[in-house]
């Protein structure tokens, strides 16, 4: 949801309207057993006379760090009302909204009812900025404790409502920015007027309406989220918005009470009708540019009953939460009734609307480990609830892992609303960030029971302590391969340094996410993800070359480079899916950009020798070259140290083994790196090293290219040039001398001779035996006798 239509939601606005009535002072029986940095709804036994009778107060014990070992300090006693409930629910609400929208961008106004209704919060902020604790807790210190003496009859409700529904009318800042920004949204606009009072006043038209676009879109009102759900019908509502060219004007009105009469529910809602039908009759007649007529309002009425009352409820028979809805299409609202008592229930209730209204979800972080003051040697695991955008669970939706009757669903006890759970994955040493999955979204999350011991240890843990945590799914299909070290991570928990915010980040899983840390490249025309655009580079700059003059013919120079350039791609892996050394170049340079030049100096092939002493001596090291999943078929997915050093050998030594004849230094550094890992090294007699690749007549290569002026070859001379004026030529010899030319050039040595040299030459017959025969008697008789 973009910032510019976030005002004509009804998430925008929300006013929280306290009862103030005598019946708020009734004790409601529900007590908070406090501690230093916990809340617990847990009521210990010692402190209750039975299950269906009132409680007693309960003592109030301060635990210092100073006391370890030692019972807890008594410091009193307490005993809590309906209105500090009712007061703590709202205090509740406004730290979440707090929380999770830190913009501002959802706005909260706070009415008291009692004799007449009083505004806490004077009217919308102006700079988005949402009322903070400070000045809520100014604001309501000025109101006071309700008098169980007053007259009942004096008091109502429906001073407080009519408040909030003047502060819905008004114009936040945030829409006067919409409105100043598109005047076509002013609401005195003629043609939306007609139109509203069309819709609001005739229900008929509205109802054929709805049907006509229900039945021609083929809309599925279950389909439909509540913010886009207008009297059931979504597209009714986008339809009014493109057509009228108006701003609609949204918002929520929570209510908490306490009556005991069903149609006490009946009459707040009646009154509520006529109120918003006269409220929008003043705004369009007056038209205040102040003010905007009410398109549609949530109603939430919370009726507060003491905890395990018996005389409304009897023996045994605690009720749980009741929840009635209510839809009244013409005047475009919608009213839900919560039944609940104060305590666990109303806590539960204050989350239920806190997700309805704006459209968060509930995430519970399980297995947590603890340990225990009484037991340091143990550790036993706790579950702790946080609330977040429904954005963050998208990606489980859309993998199928959120169907229904699906594992990681679970029903709140109070709440009438799911919970993902996610199980805590302790962080290890082998967890290399570089190894981390693709991070997608990040919204702000808070605990829903913020006060819990458990809430406390793993706020502190990831924003006092800059702890990060995983969030993995248990026994995931195995349709989904695991993102990291065997877990399926769905979520990961950190914090932002600069405001202290806890977020809660999305991660890549899934058959189309994209993993191991692998950044989506955007797709360009032309362009191929997996080519091996280094290795294309060099050969480019290795096959350029300068003419020595322009009259010179190129001929030669064009075959010669394209015998280097078969040489040089004898091994040429073209896409990085056929390559290791090349998808980390990194780890294996100098050699990379060396080797193809040329010529080495000096210099370059004592840095050579150094790199293969290095990469000789890593062989035996722990870690692997690289912790990345790296797309390549020589390789497995998890592949170890030993795989990556003997895949890297064998390719360097292709790698090497290309360049050989570029130079002596070449076929040195070859030799040198087959020699320590038994690869078979290259004779220099198996060689041709092509001589104008080397010698000063040949084109010189680009990356030799000099300051100096081109020196200009001498022109072919003519056959006049060659033999003199009235010379005799014997042309028997002329051609014989070429004829010895050429096959002396192409004259090859006995391979014998070559290798072993001319002071100990190979036997041409190895197996013949030239030793004298004198052992035979016959020769020295003279002969042998026929």
């Amino acid at each position: 949801m973009y910032q510019k239509n976030i005002g004509e939601e009804a998430c925008h606005k929300t006013v929280i309207v306290l009862d103030r009535g005598p019946k708020f002072a009734e004790d409601s029986q529900c007590v908070n057993l406090i501690k230093r940095n916990e809340i617990s709804s847990v009521v210990p036994n010692q402190f209750r006379d039975n299950r269906n009778a009132n409680f007693k107060d309960l003592p109030i014990h301060i635990k210092d760090e100073t006391t370890q070992g030692q019972p807890p300090e008594h410091m009193g006693t307490i005993k809590k009302t309906l209105w500090n409930c009712s007061i703590e629910a709202a205090l509740e609400f406004h730290r979440v909204v707090t929380d999770l929208f830190p913009n501002g961008s959802r706005q909260l106004r706070f009415v008291m009812s009692d004799f007449v209704g009083r505004a806490l919060t004077k009217s919308w902020a102006e700079t988005n900025d949402l009322i903070s604790y400070e000045e809520l807790i100014d604001a309501l210190s000025t109101c006071d404790v309700p008098n169980p003496k007053s007259d009942a009859t004096s008091f109502s409700v429906l001073t407080g409502i009519a408040l909030g529904l003047e502060a819905i009318s008004e114009q936040s800042s945030l829409q006067k920015n919409i409105i100043n920004m598109d005047p076509t949204k002013r609401r005195h606009n003629k043609k939306r007027r007609n139109t509203t009072r069309a819709i609001s006043n005739d229900p008929t038209t509205f109802k054929e309406e709805v049907e006509y676009w229900r039945h021609t879109k083929r809309i599925d009102p279950k389909t439909l989220s509540r913010n886009q759900r207008l009297h059931e019908d979504g597209e009714l509502a986008e339809k009014s918005k493109s057509d009228g060219l108006i701003l609609t004007n949204k918002g929520n009105i929570i209510v908490f009470t306490s009556f005991n009469k069903p149609n006490d529910f009946n009459v707040i809602i009646s009154d509520l009708l006529e109120k918003v039908k006269s409220q929008n009759q003043m705004v369009e007649s007056l038209v205040d540019a102040n003010r905007l007529p009410i398109d549609e309002l949530f109603v939430y009425i919370v009726n507060i009953s003491p905890n395990f009352h018996p005389e409304k409820y009897g023996k045994g028979n605690e009720p749980s939460i009741v929840i009635e809805d209510l839809d009244i299409p013409p005047q475009k609202v919608k009213a839900t009734l919560f039944n609940c008592q104060a305590g666990d229930e109303l806590n539960s209730v204050i989350l239920k609307i806190l997700l309805d209204i704006y459209d968060l979800v509930s995430t519970t972080v399980s297995g947590i480990p603890m340990k225990e003051e009484s037991n340091p040697g143990a550790s036993i695991s706790y579950d702790v609830e946080l609330l977040h955008r429904r954005e963050s669970h998208l990606l489980l939706k859309t993998c199928g892992l959120l169907e229904k009757g699906s594992q990681l669903i679970a029903r709140k006890d109070h709440g009438n609303f799911d919970t993902v759970k996610l199980k805590w994955l302790s962080p290890s040493q082998k967890l290399k960030s570089e190894m981390f999955p693709l991070l997608l979204d990040s919204f702000p999350a808070t605990p829903a029971y913020v006060n819990s011991r458990e809430a406390v240890c793993l706020t502190s843990f990831i924003v006092n302590n800059n702890k990060n945590v995983m969030l993995k799914i248990e026994n995931p299909p195995e349709t989904i391969e695991p993102n990291l070290c065997g877990n399926l991570i769905s979520h990961y928990i950190t914090h932002e340094e600069a405001t202290g915010v806890m977020l809660i980040q999305t991660v890549a899983f899934g058959p189309n996410a994209t993993l191991y840390g692998k950044l989506k490249q955007q797709e360009k025309e032309g362009i191929k993800p997996n080519l091996n655009y280094t290795s294309f580079n060099q050969l480019m700059k290795s096959m350029g070359t300068i003419p020595e003059s322009i009259d010179s013919d190129t001929e030669p120079a064009i075959e010669e480079n394209f015998e280097k350039a078969k040489r040089s791609t004898s091994y040429f892996p073209a896409s990085l899916k056929d390559t290791f050394i090349f998808n980390i170049p990194e780890k294996f340079e100098p050699l990379l950009t060396l080797i193809p030049k040329s010529e080495l100096t000096l210099e370059e092939l004592e840095k050579c020798r150094k790199w293969i002493y290095s990469f000789i001596g890593s062989k035996n090291g722990s870690e692997p070259f690289t912790h990345k999943i790296l797309d390549c078929n020589l390789l497995k997915r998890t592949s170890t140290r030993d795989e990556q050093f003997r895949v890297a050998a064998d390719e360097m030594y292709k790698f090497l083994r290309n360049f050989v004849k570029n130079s002596p230094k070449h076929l040195e550094i070859c030799n040198l790196f087959a020699k320590l890992l038994n690869f078979k090294e290259v004779s220099p007699h198996e060689l041709e090293i092509v001589p104008s690749l080397t010698g000063s007549e040949s084109p010189r290569n680009r990356d030799q290219r000099s300051s100096s002026p081109l020196a200009k070859r001498s022109k072919k001379l003519a056959p006049s040039q060659i033999w003199g004026k009235n010379e005799v030529i014997n042309l028997y010899e002329y051609f014989n001398d070429l004829y010895e030319k050429e096959h002396n050039a192409k004259w090859r040595d006995f391979v014998g001779r070559e290798k072993a040299g001319d002071k100990n030459p190979a036997p041409l017959y190895p197996n013949l035996n030239l030793t004298p025969a004198t052992s035979d008697p016959r020769l020295n008789r003279g002969g042998i006798s026929g």
